[in-house]
């Protein structure tokens, strides 16, 4: 999957991936297809529960610092619902642009670890996740708590993110980093790791 978001939207291209509509029918389907699935429902599908809980896991690690909780589904318009520090009600859309791409963050992970392991919790799933440029459009405060959220709603996914932000680094481990450097007059790059990938 590809989600870039430097990348403006265009209704001009057809092949460009509307990350914001997957995002929602991702949160939609879990929460319908779980209320459909409970025990004791006919055709119950348990995996369609852990989906829906995983969801709800996930985006409370991702969210839970800023104050924000995944509601569930408006059962009239079927857009998701969140609820703000205030106890407000707030869908997808009117979330702020950082929270909702944490949001795509979790959500297009556990869609695919939910389908590579039908039969486990997407939770305890393992898998390879990139994100590019995770500074984007999130505020300082944020920037140096992002990995660690990652890291708790997901632990046993490996994430690689790039970034060229200070503050991303400043929040993980000396030995979890690695940092590439163009020579200067060249086009050789040296590479750096641990802490003395910070120092550079």
């Amino acid at each position: 999957m590809r989600y870039d978001v430097r990348a403006s939207a265009s209704f001009d291209d057809a092949s460009r991936t509307d990350i914001t509509r997957e995002t929602k029918q991702i949160l939609s389907f879990a929460c319908i297809a779980a209320a459909l699935s409970r025990e004791g429902t006919e055709g119950a599908r348990p995996e369609l529960v852990r989906l829906d809980e995983a969801v709800r896991g996930v985006l409370t690690e991702l969210l839970g610092e800023d104050g924000y909780t995944f509601v569930g589904v408006d059962p009239v318009r079927l857009e998701p619902v969140f609820h703000d520090p205030e106890g407000r009600r707030v869908e997808f859309d009117d979330l702020p642009r950082s929270l909702r791409h944490l949001v795509a963050f979790g959500a297009l992970t556990i869609r695919s670890l939910a389908a590579a392991w039908p039969d486990r919790d997407p939770r305890e799933s393992e898998g390879v996740v990139l994100l590019d440029d995770v500074e984007t459009e999130q505020p300082l405060f944020r920037q140096r708590t992002i990995v660690s959220r990652l890291q708790r709603a997901l632990p046993h996914v490996q994430w690689i993110i790039t970034t060229s932000s200070t503050d991303v680094v400043l929040g993980c481990p000396s030995s979890a980093i690695v940092m590439l450097r163009r020579r200067p007059g060249g086009s050789a790059i040296e590479l750096h790791e641990g802490s003395d990938a910070v120092l550079h």
